[in-house]
């Protein structure tokens, strides 16, 4: 198959990339705008694969995205490009309208006017996935439910109203025109790639240097811990065995507090690089009860009783990998904080989980 990848360069993203080239013949395009969510460190190894390419562009502008569909002649399209969401989308929404809402709205339109003009049999066998995310169902109402496909969107972010509004638009053109289109949302995923203002590199990063690990919020609120190849096994399972039309959750239901990790994760470091005292001591505990909002919790029976995925990781089997990884990739790790050092005169970021995108 040819697939088109948008947004390949991000955390998500790349890792359906290095999966698909991992794992399949396929040839793949990475498409993307390269903003400051992406790091083309991330696929820098896989340049001089034969079935690898990369064109740099935004979704949002239709003629372009036109122009490379056109040329590349993909049997489907994987749109993993987003916004993800910050303290400063709150101030400033455009962002996230402008990519999650009218850029997938440009590159739905632009994949419809593409796909009609396929022939017969290659119509019904393209596919235009979404990535979309746990965050459109809102705060959940209860902390022991779960979430289903078929739940109401509730939004309460910019970010996540952009998203739900970029779900419907999709579930509207599949209806309207019949593309044949498939839906996938996603639990905060972590894992190798991850950029390094986000919650887990952060704690690897200033555990190595001894700096306090800090655990802000409510520290027993759980969630679920999706390793981010087992997000990117997912995403290849619904391309390949999802029904059109349909929508599925992925999650690990594996729920764990934030001090859980941290506890797991300096445990690790204890073992792997063991210092005169444990890296335990080192928490430290603030009372800022907002970083780190009650997420959904997704039910994804749907995926494993209809298509057959697993997750592979548990949480203390992800974070081992996951910390092997940034310690035997410190050129990436460099090289990232490097790309980061123009960002340190602006305001401080909160830290937050990527969600699913």
């Amino acid at each position: 198959m040819k697939l088109l990848i948008t947004g390949g360069s991000g955390f998500i993203g790349s890792a359906v990339v290095h999966h698909l080239l991992r794992t399949t013949q396929h040839e793949v395009l990475n498409y993307d705008k390269l903003t400051a969510a992406a790091n083309p460190l991330s696929l820098r190894k896989l340049r001089y694969q034969k079935n690898f390419r990369q064109v740099k562009g935004d979704i949002s502008d239709q003629a372009v995205i036109t122009r490379v569909l056109d040329d590349f002649q993909p049997d489907a399209v994987i749109n993993c490009a987003s916004e993800n969401p910050d303290p400063g989308s709150l101030q400033n929404p455009n962002p996230c309208i402008k990519t999650n809402f009218l850029g997938t709205f440009n590159l739905l339109e632009a994949t419809r006017l593409y796909w009609q003009d396929l022939p017969t049999q290659k119509q019904l066998d393209f596919r235009f996935l979404h990535l979309s995310t746990n965050e459109v169902f809102g705060s959940p109402s209860s902390l022991d439910s779960q979430v289903c496909e078929t739940a109401p969107f509730a939004p309460d972010s910019p970010y996540s109203a952009s998203k739900a509004t970029a779900d419907q638009l999709i579930k509207a053109w599949q209806k309207i025109y019949k593309l044949p289109i498939l839906i996938t949302h996603a639990t905060s995923s972590y894992g190798p790639r991850q950029a390094l203002d986000q919650f887990l590199p952060q704690l690897i990063i200033s555990a190595l240097l001894e700096q306090s690990l800090p655990i802000q919020g409510d520290s027993q609120i759980q969630q679920d811990w999706l390793y981010v190849e087992d997000h990117a096994r997912a995403v290849y399972q619904v391309l390949k065995q999802g029904q059109s039309g349909e929508t599925y959750n992925i999650s690990s239901n594996s729920l764990h507090s934030h001090l859980d990790a941290v506890r797991h994760l300096c445990l690790l470091l204890d073992e792997v690089k063991p210092k005169a005292t444990s890296y335990l001591n080192l928490i430290t505990y603030t009372s800022n009860l907002d970083d780190y909002p009650q997420q959904s919790h997704l039910d994804s029976s749907k995926l494993r009783s209809q298509l057959g995925w697993e997750p592979q990781e548990t949480l203390k089997s992800g974070l081992r990998k996951t910390l092997a990884w940034y310690l035997q990739n410190p050129e990436w790790v460099e090289k990232s904080r490097e790309r980061q050092k123009p960002d340190s005169r602006s305001k401080p970021r909160r830290r937050r989980e990527v969600r699913g995108t």
